[in-house]
């Protein structure tokens, strides 16, 4: 029985792939590199630090630029979600009804906290989570399913009784390893990844949510 929902962040409720994506492209410009917003889609769903040491290894960057790497494409992030982000379709309806359900509602993140944090208040929806977590400190981030198992254990849920949203492959083979139920929304472009065939439910966007019949038989609704 699925108890708690976990949401993913990025290009979940916030349409900040794009913002990545261009993010990287800039940021490893700045520092010598080359790469297309094409090539960017590698490293979706990877935590920052992880981010940085692909794109150095990939255009054989200095390996001591990293943490300035990281910085100079979270920067860019923020602020682009703060003068131009917005929140996916479906997003604010899903937590609404969510948040009058007996279900726990929590966040699990490859983003830095700074960032999570700054959209939870860019578009105040702080209030309907009871925990968030970020994989930034921990040994290995998605597709490693640490972040989830400890958003689970913060919930005081096992992760069986979990139902994960998630936009990436490397995010869902995190949720899947995690042995938790997991919805995936890809983002427009993506949806033929024969790799997100592992997702239990495959919906279009969030505003198919509500009114899904698979994914209420999952909730029990």
């Amino acid at each position: 029985m699925i108890e708690t929902v976990i949401f993913d962040m990025d290009g979940v409720l916030v349409d900040s792939e794009p913002l990545w994506r261009r993010a990287k492209v800039n940021a490893v410009a700045k520092f010598g590199g080359t790469i297309t917003e094409q090539l960017a889609y590698q490293s979706t769903g990877l935590r920052i630090d992880e981010i940085a040491n692909y794109w150095i290894r990939y255009c054989g960057l200095d390996e001591n630029c990293s943490v300035d790497l990281q910085n100079a494409i979270l920067d860019e992030v923020i602020e682009q979600i703060n003068s131009k982000g917005e929140l996916l379709p479906g997003v604010l309806a899903s937590l609404e009804w969510l948040s009058t359900t007996n279900l726990k509602i929590g966040l699990a993140s490859s983003s830095p906290l700074r960032l999570i944090e700054a959209v939870l208040q860019a578009f105040d929806i702080g209030k309907f989570f009871e925990i968030y977590v970020s994989a930034e400190y921990l040994t290995h981030g998605k597709p490693h399913p640490q972040v989830y198992l400890d958003a689970a254990e913060k919930l005081a849920t096992e992760p069986r009784n979990c139902l994960a949203i998630e936009d990436s492959v490397n995010g869902l083979i995190a949720a899947k390893a995690a042995r938790m139920t997991a919805i995936c929304v890809p983002e427009p472009g993506q949806e033929n990844n024969p790799r997100f065939g592992i997702a239990d439910i495959k919906l279009a966007s969030l505003e198919q949510f509500i009114g899904s019949a698979q994914v209420k038989k999952v909730l029990g609704r």
